[in-house]
């Protein structure tokens, strides 16, 4: 049992199996970088599969709505800019400029709710399907999914 022990601990898969080896003195446990930079990894790629699948389907709505520059969906600060010209805001460019100030940004996040109601009824979605989805914290990242592909 000690041999296995060793073994599981080199391995780099110290954290994750803590709670599985309950005879274990946490004291003694080698914990190193490897552990932190594998978590970080898995992390990293978690959080760019998330993005890549976002932007995909805002590319997907904004061609949709006929929006000649679909691709702006892949950078970040410039998919807020074609969101709020695809939603016919005014002054799209300074609000996206706003939006990069710190504590400021967030007023103009407040503009992006006009801006996917009018996308809603561009697509001939009902608005409710925006506001169920904001009130439950998960708009972000579920809207652009219904408007993609439904």
């Amino acid at each position: 049992m000690t041999s296995l022990l060793n073994d599981l601990l080199n391995s780099g898969m110290t954290t994750s199996l803590l709670p599985l080896l309950a005879q274990a003195e946490t004291d003694s446990l080698p914990v190193g970088d490897s552990v932190n930079t594998g978590s970080s990894l898995i992390s990293l790629l978690i959080q760019f599969v998330i993005y890549c699948f976002i932007s995909y389907c805002t590319q997907t709505f904004l061609k949709k709505l006929g929006y000649e520059k679909a691709w702006y969906a892949w950078v970040p600060i410039v998919s807020t800019y074609a969101i709020l010209e695809a939603g016919e805001q005014q002054d799209p460019l300074i609000w996206t400029i706003i939006a990069i100030v710190p504590v400021i940004g967030l007023i103009s996040l407040i503009k992006l709710i006009p801006a996917y109601i009018k996308i809603c009824e561009r697509l001939g979605k009902p608005p409710a399907i925006l506001w169920t989805f904001l009130l439950c914290g998960l708009g972000a990242f579920i809207v652009p999914v219904v408007l993609a592909f439904t």
